[in-house]
């Protein structure tokens, strides 16, 4: 299907833990992929264990966004357009639908753990792995979870007209005044094969399908007047309901059989395509993203966040690419042999042990070890961790392994990797996949080959191959690794 003609333009908004990003792709006469716009999100917290994100801020931030957006429109000469939003996950919002606000502007996200008294409730509904017949799939027990959330706060919230919404959800009804969600959103709520609520799970948490946005997985919708207006964007403007960003991540990997991926941001995810073969997991996650394409994944809290945390608490300087750059590359002429190990689990963990009370550290730490034996260390213990998870996983190794996202532009540490998991690494030339990846969703829904056959185009990545004399010098550290792990 040819739609070159009709300057019609695909746009998609990023809603991050950290970071709020636009990105647009338009087919023609010029193919274009641009990203129009990054914007900082705050996470603020007022005691451990709290995270909440503001509404206010992230509403301004995407009023902004579609600012930058409809001015390029105008210059791109763009007729129609198709708005995908992407979103962390997990985040609760108690919405009063009579004043179309959220009752409280600050609101907690997934890694919020303020839910953790509801725990003993998830254990119960989940007891002799009933999540696999609720959901389809293994959910742990975890504060991380809507399901989680909702447990222990709606009791408290349940008065007025009031709807549970996740930030995507929220952003979407500003944009077209309606309450439609994507499935991979609620997954905590939604089978995974019918895409649809779980009754079992709504009935658990006395509610209904009228407390919650309706599931739609492959409509598009008018955006509001008044923002088309405001905005200058085209007539023809029209907004997919929000998807979840490692859903659409996982859409921009192009994942073959038995391939394995890390989505590489603050907190990373590691995962494989499965073959034909059924697995069962109590420790790993499994969705679809089409009816042959299982995919079996564990979201962690070990990724980017820690160099954030060594450069705030110990290295005391910017983070930024000068800095990253620089202490990266000294640590290429530093032996694994001479650095401390390092246990990257600071906040915790998610797959495979799910565990909040975890802590990690340094050990065998010297007097002799200067800012780039600690930093190796570290980037090191997050390289052990992924390791750790693909061989926790159920079903055949994969062979090679596919990394994304803006952990993966330092490739001092993907060599690392490669050579900690002594296997080929393909990394992805463009670090937006969720970006990608929800346009390419968009595209599917509506049969447009062009925007595919041009998303797919971008989807180019670099070969690291693993440098083997590396990897057998961490094979004793890896072995501790496990050792010290062994007994969580």
């Amino acid at each position: 299907m040819n739609h070159s003609t009709t300057h019609s333009a695909f746009a998609a908004i990023d809603i991050g833990t950290t970071n709020i990003k636009c990105g647009v792709a338009i087919v023609g006469i010029n193919n274009s992929f641009r990203i129009i716009g990054s914007w900082r999100n705050e996470t603020v917290s007022a005691f451990p264990g709290q995270a909440l994100n503001s509404f206010s801020k992230i509403e301004a931030i995407v009023m902004e966004c579609l600012k930058h957006l409809g001015q390029y429109c105008l210059e791109q000469q763009v007729k129609k357009i198709h708005i995908g939003i992407s979103g962390h996950v997990s985040s609760y919002l108690n919405w009063d639908k009579d004043a179309a606000v959220p009752v409280n502007d600050f609101f907690p996200i997934w890694s919020d753990h303020t839910c953790e008294p509801a725990l003993p409730g998830i254990r119960t509904l989940f007891k002799d792995n009933s999540a696999e017949q609720y959901l389809g799939t293994f959910l742990p027990p975890a504060t991380n979870w809507l399901v989680t959330k909702i447990l222990h706060h709606h009791q408290h919230n349940n008065a007025g007209n009031h709807i549970i919404l996740q930030i995507s959800d929220a952003i979407f009804h500003r944009l077209t005044g309606g309450y439609f969600t994507h499935f991979s959103t609620a997954v905590s709520l939604c089978h995974r094969i019918t895409r649809a609520y779980s009754k079992d799970i709504l009935d658990a948490l006395n509610i209904s399908t009228d407390n919650l946005p309706e599931v739609s997985n492959d409509r598009f919708f008018t955006m509001l007047e008044m923002w088309k207006k405001k905005w200058s964007l085209p007539t023809e403007t029209f907004v997919f309901p929000g998807v979840a960003d490692f859903y659409a991540s996982f859409a921009a990997l192009d994942l073959k059989q038995e391939e394995g991926f890390i989505l590489s941001n603050s907190s990373e995810i590691a995962g494989k395509r499965l073959g034909n073969e059924q697995v069962k997991s109590d420790r790993f996650l499994q969705t679809c993203l089409q009816q042959n394409e299982s995919i079996l994944y564990g979201s962690t809290q070990t990724g980017g966040n820690l160099i954030s945390w060594f450069f705030e608490k110990i290295y005391r300087q910017p983070l930024n690419y000068e800095n990253l750059t620089g202490l990266s590359t000294s640590t290429l002429n530093i032996s694994p042999l001479s650095c401390p190990l390092f246990i990257p689990y600071l906040e915790g963990e998610r797959a495979p042990f799910w565990n909040n009370h975890l802590s990690g550290g340094f050990i065998n730490l010297k007097t002799h070890h200067d800012m780039a034996h600690l930093f190796k260390a570290v980037l090191t213990g997050v390289a052990f961790a992924r390791r750790l998870s693909f061989e926790s996983m159920p079903g055949n190794s994969p062979a090679m392994i596919k990394i994304g996202g803006g952990g993966a532009r330092n490739n001092v540490w993907n060599q690392l990797r490669a050579d900690v998991m002594g296997k080929p690494l393909l990394v992805f030339q463009e670090a937006e996949l969720s970006i990608l990846g929800t346009i390419l969703l968009m595209a599917a829904e509506l049969k447009n080959d062009d925007i595919t056959n041009y998303i797919a185009a971008l989807q180019q990545t670099d070969r690291l191959n693993p440098d083997m004399r590396m990897t057998d010098l961490y094979v004793d550290q890896y072995s501790q690794f496990i050792r010290y792990t062994k007994s969580f």
